[in-house]
């Protein structure tokens, strides 16, 4: 059973002074501290004072309250649209032949997930967060400024760089400025994790629903050719069915949760295993995995312990290369012949090559990079720190670098201090591996997101630690009410 940490504190002075005020304060602002001040008209005849006059507690805590509704459903919304949500509306327009329109769509949605985190960026209160902030303004400027370029010197890409420059303001970089001032207290990462929940059971319900014919077929991957009609991208379906179990899993390993909640998520976790092997992608098995390997390092466990995981993950891979026969899949057979495709050249193995090609465009030119296409494709290197390489040089890959250091480190200290978020830095980690074979810098919503999100996470316990004095000593709480 978990260790949780209660207070019940009770204090009551005809006079208290005013060195007392910053204790109140900080013990107010602990997320699972029920702890109200009374004071003034609360009793009669009691004031709080200091050497000047009458004084009033200002608690962090009361003032959230006056605004938490809306902000809590400006951060839900934000949260169900930006990660699985929005493929949900997709999938439909998929299923009935309307891909074509996604844009008029993903445009209006992109705006929306901006416009909540605007709200949020001015409800809530200035955190310190300016180094990664200036981190992001510094890649975004030369990010920017290569669009610029491209743009004046007429240079040829698969999509118009008006596009480019809106995907990425409204994927990267406002929403990760905007991201690192919500106040991640219990209440917001509750409303964050609902979120993607509800949001993993209607995308995998749907899925499963839209792609009944082919679950037990011999389909091996829902494609377009495959199929024989217009399908969502694998790729969707792959990652988005990874991400909920990832996120699932992780929960409900390390919270308490009642029955109820607990039935919804295994049915939300085995709904989800629909989408995940329709769109068997080597990159999203990866992406599943790689977490719980972090996991395993991040925290000293007794060699019992650590091979009881590995054990555990290795029933988990057998029981998957079953379920994967079960459902027709032939996820493991692309991930056993992965070297054989890139020997022969085979199309899903073409991403090797475009690597190669990128990282040539930026030893040619490795201070500034060079132009947004990749020689001899239409788009981009399906890897974003060879992308920022190839598009910003050096000087633009270095604050990439130093904001994926920064979130990596974050993420151990998160799975060290507050197991309980552990599925934050799932997020986080399955969105950079999955970077690091699809996606593009410009569109890479989950990726920036996630990077804002666990690094405020670890800033506001960082906060809260310091806030109450806490020590991890032989993994329990020792609290020390330090003087203020």
């Amino acid at each position: 059973m978990k260790e949780k940490l209660f207070f019940f504190v009770l204090y009551i002075y005809r006079v208290i002074q005013h060195w007392r005020v910053p204790i109140f304060e900080k013990i107010a602002q602990v997320d699972n501290v029920d702890f109200k001040i009374l004071h003034g008209p609360d009793f009669k005849d009691t004031k709080v004072v200091n050497s000047t006059g009458e004084i009033s507690f200002k608690s962090k805590k009361n003032i959230i309250l006056k605004y938490s509704k809306l902000s809590s459903g400006f951060l839900y919304t934000t949260i169900f649209l930006t990660f699985i949500g929005s493929f949900i509306i997709l999938l439909i327009l998929s299923n009935i032949g309307l891909t074509s329109l996604s844009r008029f769509f993903t445009i209006p949605v992109r705006l929306l997930i901006v416009l909540g985190l605007g709200v949020g960026f001015i409800l809530n209160p200035k955190t310190k967060n300016r180094y990664s902030i200036n981190l992001m303004i510094w890649f975004s400027l030369l990010y920017l400024f290569r669009i610029a370029m491209d743009f004046i010197q007429n240079n040829r890409y698969g999509i118009s760089y008006q596009e480019v420059f809106l995907y990425f303001l409204s994927f990267g970089c406002l929403p990760f400025i905007f991201a690192t001032r919500i106040r991640l207290n219990a209440h917001c990462l509750k409303i964050i994790f609902n979120a993607i929940l509800l949001s993993s059971f209607v995308f995998a319900l749907l899925a499963a629903t839209v792609y009944k014919q082919f679950i037990g077929s011999s389909i091996g991957r829902v494609t377009i050719d495959a199929a024989g009609k217009e399908v969502l991208s694998p790729l969707i379906l792959s990652y988005c069915g990874a991400l909920a179990i990832g996120v699932i899993v992780s929960f409900l390993f390390e919270n308490a949760s009642s029955l109820s909640l607990k039935t919804f998520c295994i049915l939300t976790i085995a709904l989800s295993l629909i989408p995940f092997f329709l769109g068997a992608s080597r990159g999203s098995l990866i992406a599943l995995y790689v977490p719980f390997l972090m996991i395993m390092i991040s925290k000293k466990r007794s060699v019992f312990a650590n091979v009881k995981i590995i054990v555990l993950i290795l029933l988990s891979m057998v029981i998957l290369f079953y379920l994967a026969q079960l459902f027709g899949s032939n996820l493991f057979e692309r991930l056993s012949n992965t070297d054989k495709d890139i020997s022969q050249g085979n199309s899903s193995a073409i991403r090797t090559v475009i690597w190669k090609q990128s990282w040539a465009q930026f030893t040619e030119h490795p201070i500034a990079g060079d132009k947004f296409q990749v020689v001899g494709f239409a788009f981009y290197p399906h890897n974003i720190i060879i992308e920022a390489l190839q598009t910003t040089g050096i000087l633009g890959t270095l604050p990439l670098l130093l904001l994926i250091i920064k979130g990596l480190t974050a993420s151990f200290k998160v799975l060290k201090f507050e197991q309980r978020y552990s599925w934050v830095v799932v997020i986080f980690i399955q969105s950079l591996v999955q970077n690091m074979f699809s996606g593009a810098l410009y569109k890479a919503g989950w990726f920036w997101f996630s990077l804002a999100l666990v690094i405020t996470l670890n800033i506001s316990i960082e906060r809260k630690r310091k806030a109450i004095g806490v020590t991890l000593v032989n993994g329990s709480y020792k609290t020390i009410l330090n003087k203020a």
